[in-house]
Order: structure tokens, then sequence, then C-alpha cells
């Protein structure tokens, strides 16, 4: 199996609803770059099937749009996001990821067929 891999990093504000005591500044809007990477299919003998840069730029602009739109948003529900975003596209990622500062985060790897945006 050929897979490409597509990545892009952002900077953005977000908070955590509800944080704990413990954590509180995180409630509060706080700055992160994310960073994304996701794995798509591609066939085995095709070249330059997909534009990786494009792509690129277009899952960056979606998730830029959706965490200023949902500024509570969590890597978890980010990473679902992406994916979804790229499902969408008719390019549902086999693995996705998105972390804070290229350090931690989410990582999102559904068996085939098995999200709700790619079930049929």
């Amino acid at each position: 199996m050929m897979q490409l891999q597509v990545a892009g990093d952002f900077a953005a504000q977000h908070f955590w609803p509800n944080a704990p005591v413990k954590y509180v500044e995180l409630g509060k809007r706080h700055r992160h770059v994310f960073t994304f990477r996701a794995l798509i299919e591609v066939s085995e003998s095709g070249d330059r099937e997909v534009e990786f840069l494009e792509l690129a730029d277009m899952c960056t602009a979606h998730l830029k749009n959706f965490l200023r739109d949902n500024p509570g948003s969590s890597c978890e529900t980010l990473v679902r996001e992406l994916h979804a975003f790229m499902a969408r596209l008719g390019r549902p990622p086999t693995r996705c990821e998105v972390l804070e500062d290229d350090r931690c985060g989410a990582v999102y790897a559904p068996e085939k067929g098995g999200c709700a945006c790619c079930a049929e």
C-alpha cells in the first residue's frame, strides 16, 4: 500500500471549558501552534495522484476556521474534524493526528468504514 502524508501547522487560540483547578489557566484563551498530519491511500503505480500541498492548504484553512468558530475544541475534536473534512473531500485518512506545539495531542486511526463519516 502506498500512502501520502499531508501535514501543516497554524497558530490559533483555544481554551479548555470547565478546566480543573490544577489547570485553571487553560480555561482561558491561550495560544498554541497546532500541527496536523494525515496519511491517505494512493495507488501504488500513481504519480502525483493528489497534490498534497493543495490538500494541506485546504486542511489548514478548514481547521483554522473550525477552531475560530469552536474555540473550546480539544485536539480530539480537531482530529475527528480533520478526518471528517478529508472524508468529505473523498480522501479519508487511514491515520491522522493533531498536536499542540508539536508535543501532545490526539491520533485517530479508525478501522476502514468504522467511522461515521466513512460508513456507507
